[in-house]
C-alpha cells in the first residue's frame, strides 16, 4: 500500500541516538535565554495576584518595603513563584543563583496606565534599560472584564448586554490595537533593546487569560454567584458567553503579538538540511489548558460553594467557607476602597476614591476579599509558574519527543497547502515539508523521532506527502464525510498511533457561513475520528488571519472578526473534549498573519508563513507529549519499526486500492474522459502516455536531503517522480508515478498491468474516480481533480492551478470588508448520512 511505501522512502529513519544539550540550536518560535541576570514582571491583577498569599512589598528578604497599595502584589502570584523556582535560570545559567527581579504588576492597570508616564509608579518606566526577560499580562481591564462580570454574574449594574457590547467594541477598536502595540514596542524595543540582528532569544512572555467555567454541566443552571437579588442564574448560555469573551480576548492578543513579531525574529532560517533556528521577540503562553480540571461549575460541584480544587476565588458571601483575607492595617492608606453595592472590581484604589476607613467593617471585609473574585488562587498560579518554566526550558521539553513514533494525518482545506502544484512554487506542499524537516533534523531529535505522513490524498503535490487536505472541498461537512469513510483510521498498523494536525474552517468562512452553523459539523468530524480510533491525538489549530499584506491590524473587517470568533469557539471546543470527553486533543495557535501571504491572495501564506506554521505544529506535538498523550509502547519508535518488519506483507498490494468516491452526477465515461484527456481510448492512454518512458520520469526527487536553497528544492534525487507532464516542471496532476531508485527502469509490464487494474476495478466496476497501487518500491496513483475541466484537455496539458478558485483579488477584498454572502445553492452535509441535506 502506498501509505506504507513511504516507510521505504522514509526520510532520515536510519540515524542512531544523539545526546542533547541545551546549547543545541532548536527550531522553535520560543527560545528562552540560557542565562538571566535580571528580569521584570509587568501587568494587571492576573499577574499581581490579589488574594494569592501575603503582601509582597513588605520589606522582607530584600523585597521593597512600603506595601504595594492598590496594586495588591502578592507572594503567591506567578512572578514571585517563578523567581523562587529552583529552575529559574541565574546570571550564568541554570543552578547559578538568582537573577535580580522587579515585580511591578498592578491590579487595575490597563494599557492606558501602562503608557501614561505621568503616573508615579508607571510600570514601563520602572523597567531597567537592557533588561533581557519579562512577563506581561495586560488587556483584561481595557475590555471591561470587571464591569462585565459584575453586570452579568454578580447582578450589579443590570446592564449585561450593554457591558459586553462595550467590551467587544474596545477589543476590536483601533485605539486598543495601537495602545497594546505601543506597550509591546516600548517594552521590547525601547527598554529591552531587542533587535533582530543582535538578540538571540525570546524576551517577553505574555500570559493568557483563562476560561472561568465548565459550560456544559447542569447544576449551575440553577445557581447564582452573588447574594444580589438581581444576579442571574449562571446558565450554560451565560457561561458560554463569558468563556467566549475570554477566548476572543486571547485570540486578539495573540494576533497582535503575531503582527508585532513579523520582522521581529532572529535566526538563520532555512539551510541545506532544514531550518536552523527561528526565534521571535515575544511569545504568548497559553495557560488555559492547565485549568481544565479546576474551573467553576465542574461536574459534581454545587456552586457557589467553595471547593479546594477550584483555582479561582469566589465572591466572599455570607456562609461561604472561603478563607478570609488578612487585613494589614498598617497599609490602610494604600488599600482599596470598594464603592459598589456588591463590591467586585478590577480597578481599586485609583485617585479620587474615598479614603479607607479602618473602622468600617464592611470596607475591611470587602477590600481584597472582593477584588480577588474570579482571580487565580495560589494553586492556579503554581500551575502558571510551571507553564513559564516549561517555556524557559522549551528545548528540553521538546527533546522529550525523541524515541517516539507516529503517523501524521494532516486534515485541512484551502489554507493548508500552497498556491499551486508547480515544482517551482516555494509554497508547494504548504506547511508539510517544513514540519517534516523540523522533525527529521538531526540537531533536534538525533534521528530518534519516527514519523510518516499518511492520507488518501496522494496526487496533488507529487505524492511524497500524503494527507487529508483538500483545497477543493466544499465545506466542513464534506471533510467530516471524508473522515466517516476513511479506512486509515481503522487500519491495524495505523490505529492508535495517529496524530491529526487539523486546520479547517477557512473555506466555510470565505463562503459566508456563520460560525454557529459550522460548529455542529466540527463536532461531527471529531466524533467520526474518535469513533474509529479513540486514541487518535488531534491537534486542532486556529486558522491564520485573512487579509491584505499591507493590513496593519488596527481595524477588523467582518470576515476578520469571523476568523477571531471561529478561533475562539475552537478554544472552547477543545476544552470541552479534553475535560468532558477526556479526549487527547490540543489547541494549536497558528501564528501566521496576513503579512506573510503570497501576493494578491488574502488566504494563502507564503514560504515564511508556512515556516512559522510548522513551528506552531511542533509546539502542539510538544504539549501533547507533555500531557501524556504519547505515553505507552504503541507510541515508541521501536514499535513502529517492528510493525514495519512484521507487517511487510501489507506493503505488497496485489490489488489496487480505490479512492475518491464518485460524485452523484458523474458518469463512468466522464471519469475516463477526464483521465484520458483526448487519447483515443484506454489502451492509447495507458501505453502511449501513462506508461510511456519518454513521457515519464523526467523529474527525480531527493526525499531525504532536499536543498532548500535551490530553486527546486526536491530535485536531483534518486526517486523517480512523474505526473505525466509534457515539460519536466509541469504536472498533469491526474497521474503520479514513483519508482524508488528506478530512474532507468523501462517500466515493462508492471505499469500497464496495474494502471489497467486501477481503471477496471475502481472506475469501471466501482464507484470511484481513481485509486493507487504499490509493491513497496513502486507506486501508481490515479486521481481526478477538477474532472469537469480536465475531461476537455489533452493528455499532456498542465492542469490549471486551484489558486483560481479564489476569484478576482478585488472581489475577495470586497467580500472581506463587507462580509461574504453565502451562495443560495449551498447545501450543508448531514451528520446522519454524510450526504448533502438536499439529497435526503
Amino acid at each position: 500500500m502506498y501509505d506504507l511505501l513511504l516507510f521505504y522512502l522514509g526520510t532520515l529513519w536510519l540515524f542512531s541516538a544523539l545526546s542533547f544539550c541545551r546549547e543545541n540550536p532548536q527550531p522553535n518560535s520560543n527560545k528562552a535565554p540560557y542565562a538571566v541576570s535580571n528580569w521584570i514582571a509587568l501587568g494587571d491583577s492576573f499577574s499581581a495576584g490579589p488574594g494569592a498569599g501575603k503582601e509582597y512589598n513588605d520589606g522582607k528578604d530584600g523585597r521593597p518595603p512600603g506595601g504595594s497599595g492598590h496594586c495588591m502584589r502578592r507572594t503567591e502570584s506567578y512572578p514571585p513563584l517563578l523567581q523562587g523556582d529552583e529552575q529559574m535560570p541565574g546570571p550564568n545559567g541554570p543552578q547559578s543563583g538568582k537573577p535580580e527581579f522587579k515585580f511591578v504588576s498592578c491590579t487595575g492597570d490597563t494599557t492606558v496606565e501602562m503608557l501614561d508616564m505621568t503616573i508615579g509608579d508607571n510600570q514601563i518606566r520602572q523597567i531597567p534599560r537592557g533588561t533581557k526577560l519579562g512577563t506581561l499580562s495586560i488587556g483584561g481591564n481595557d475590555v471591561l472584564f470587571g464591569p462585565i462580570l459584575k453586570a452579568c454574574i454578580m447582578g450589579v449594574a443590570l446592564m449585561c448586554e450593554t457591558k459586553k457590547k462595550e467590551g467587544l467594541d474596545v477589543l476590536y477598536s483601533g485605539d486598543f490595537h495601537n495602545r497594546y502595540n505601543q506597550v509591546l514596542t516600548k517594552t521590547v524595543q525601547d527598554k529591552f533593546q531587542w533587535t533582530s540582528g543582535t538578540s538571540a532569544h525570546t524576551s517577553l512572555y505574555v500570559t493568557s487569560y483563562i476560561q472561568f467555567f465548565d459550560d456544559w454541566t447542569d447544576q449551575c443552571d440553577q445557581a447564582t454567584f452573588s447574594p444580589s437579588p438581581f444576579a442571574d442564574k449562571v446558565t450554560k448560555k451565560l457561561r458560554k458567553e463569558m468563556n467566549n469573551m475570554v477566548h476572543q480576548l486571547n485570540e486578539v492578543l495573540q494576533y497582535k503579538i503575531d503582527l508585532r513579531n513579523v520582522g521581529a525574529w532572529t535566526g538563520r532560517g532555512w539551510q541545506t538540511n532544514g531550518p536552523e533556528w527561528f526565534y521571535t521577540a515575544i511569545h504568548f503562553v497559553d495557560m488555559d489548558w492547565r485549568y481544565l480540571d479546576h474551573r467553576f461549575c465542574r461536574e459534581g460541584i454545587h456552586e457557589p460553594d467553595e471547593h479546594h480544587d477550584t483555582w479561582f476565588f469566589h465572591l466572599k458571601i455570607l456562609g461561604s467557607n472561603e478563607d478570609p483575607i488578612e487585613v494589614d492595617m498598617s497599609q490602610k492608606d494604600n488599600e482599596t476602597y470598594i464603592d459598589e453595592l456588591i463590591p467586585m472590581t478590577w480597578t481599586p484604589g485609583k485617585n479620587g476614591d474615598a479614603p479607607f476607613d479602618e473602622n468600617d467593617p464592611i470596607q475591611v471585609e470587602n477590600k481584597e476579599t472582593q477584588t480577588r473574585t474570579f482571580h487565580p488562587k495560589p494553586d492556579g498560579f503554581r500551575a502558571e509558574t510551571k507553564a513559564l518554566v516549561d517555556m524557559l526550558y522549551q528545548d528540553e521539553l521538546q527533546t522529550g519527543l525523541a524515541g517516539k513514533g507516529m503517523f501524521l494525518m494532516c486534515v485541512g482545506d484551502i489554507t493548508s497547502l500552497g498556491e499551486h502544484v508547480g515544482f517551482d512554487a516555494e509554497t508547494r506542499y504548504g506547511y508539510l515539508p517544513y514540519l517534516d524537516h523540523i522533525l527529521n533534523r538531526w540537531a533536534n531529535f538525533g534521528g530518534q523521532l519516527r514519523h510518516r505522513f499518511i492520507g488518501r490524498n496522494h496526487g496533488y503535490y507529487g505524492g511524497d506527502y500524503d494527507s487529508e487536505i483538500y483545497p477543493f472541498v466544499e465545506s466542513l461537512g464534506h471533510l467530516a464525510g471524508r473522515m466517516r469513510t476513511n479506512p486509515l483510521l481503522t487500519h491495524p498498523i495505523y490505529q492508535g498511533r495517529i496524530v491529526i494536525p487539523m486546520m479547517v474552517g477557512a473555506k466555510d468562512l470565505l463562503m459566508g457561513r456563520k460560525v454557529d452553523d459550522m460548529l455542529p459539523e466540527m463536532h461531527w468530524m471529531l466524533q467520526e475520528i474518535w469513533s474509529k480510533d479513540k486514541n487518535a491525538v488531534v491537534l486542532l489549530a486556529t486558522i491564520p488571519m485573512i487579509g491584505e499584506q499591507n493590513d496593519r491590524g488596527d481595524e477588523f473587517w467582518p470576515l476578520q472578526r469571523a476568523v477571531i470568533e471561529w478561533n475562539s469557539r475552537l478554544a472552547a471546543l477543545v476544552s470541552y473534549y479534553a475535560r468532558k470527553e477526556k479526549r487527547p486533543i490540543v489547541k494549536v495557535h497558528i501564528s501566521t498573519t496576513q503579512k506573510e501571504h503570497i501576493k494578491q491572495n488574502l488566504y494563502i501564506p507564503n514560504k515564511e508563513g508556512y515556516q512559522r506554521m510548522a513551528y506552531d505544529w511542533l509546539a502542539g506535538l510538544v504539549q501533547a507529549n507533555e500531557r501524556g498523550f504519547f505515553d505507552g509502547d504503541r507510541w515508541t519508535m521501536q514499535t513502529l519499526e517492528d510493525l514495519q518488519n512484521t507487517k511487510e506483507e501489507e506493503l505488497n498490494a496485489t490489488d489496487p486500492i480505490c479512492t475518491q468516491s464518485r460524485e452523484q452526477e458523474q458518469k463512468v465515461e466522464d471519469v475516463k474522459r477526464s483521465l484520458f484527456r483526448g487519447a483515443k481510448d484506454q489502451t492509447d492512454w495507458v501505453e502511449n502516455y501513462a506508461c510511456n518512458p519518454d513521457m515519464q520520469c523526467r523529474y527525480c526527487m531527493d526525499l531525504e536531503m532536499p536543498n532548500m536553497q535551490t530553486q527546486y528544492p526536491w530535485s536531483n534525487g534518486t526517486t523517480c517522480v512523474s505526473t505525466g507532464g509534457i515539460e519536466p516542471w509541469k504536472p498533469t496532476l491526474h497521474q503520479l508515478l514513483i519508482r524508488r531508485d528506478g530512474a532507468q527502469d523501462d517500466m515493462g509490464d508492471w505499469c500497464v498491468e496495474n494502471v489497467n487494474n486501477i481503471l477496471n476495478k475502481c472506475v469501471d466496476e466501482g464507484s470511484f474516480n481513481g485509486g493507487y497501487w504499490s509493491d513497496g518500491k513502486r507506486l501508481i496513483n490515479l486521481t481526478n481533480i477538477g474532472w469537469k475541466e480536465t475531461m476537455k484537455l489533452s493528455p499532456t496539458t498542465e492542469v490549471e492551478s486551484w489558486y483560481n478558485i479564489f476569484g478576482k483579488y478585488e472581489d475577495s477584498v470586497a467580500a472581506m470588508k463587507n462580509g461574504p454572502v453565502l451562495p443560495e445553492d449551498f447545501v450543508p452535509m448531514s451528520p446522519n448520512t454524510g450526504k448533502s441535506q438536499g439529497d435526503q
